[in-house]
């Protein structure tokens, strides 16, 4: 994860990963992102934080991401920002975070009651699974 602090952009142009932990890693370090606005990562990355591009036709696409990153290597002071805004939305993103929002969407699931009415049972098996 080092090689994120030597680079302030991060390029993530993937069509097929439906969320990337890598754009986690390189918000928490401070990098501006240039994604797609696909999948995981459009809803991950908010505007704040980077630049999303539309997937539209190849040429398109490779066009404006283009321009995106000739947009950030003109004006630092956005990917300062952007870096910024990054940290703040991966410091968000815990495993605490995370189980309590699977808990959430297992309590509120249909029959959810019949199987665990007690909260405390599955977050303490999803943090001892995690370790």
């Amino acid at each position: 994860m080092d090689a994120y602090l030597d680079h302030d952009v991060f390029l993530f142009t993937s069509l097929r990963d439906s969320c990337g932990s890598q754009l986690l890693e390189a918000m928490a370090r401070g990098a501006a992102i240039v994604t797609l606005d696909h999948q995981g990562a459009a809803k991950l990355v908010p505007a704040t934080a980077g630049i999303r591009v539309p997937v539209t036709k190849p040429t398109e696409t490779v066009d404006a991401l283009a321009r995106a990153l000739e947009r950030l290597a003109r004006e630092p002071e956005v990917v300062m920002e952007m870096g910024r805004n990054g940290m703040r939305v991966a410091a968000e993103h815990t495993w605490e975070q995370k189980v309590a929002r699977a808990t959430e969407c297992y309590l509120r699931s249909p029959g959810s009651n019949q199987r665990h009415n007690d909260r405390s049972y599955l977050i303490a098996f999803c943090l001892h699974r995690r370790g």
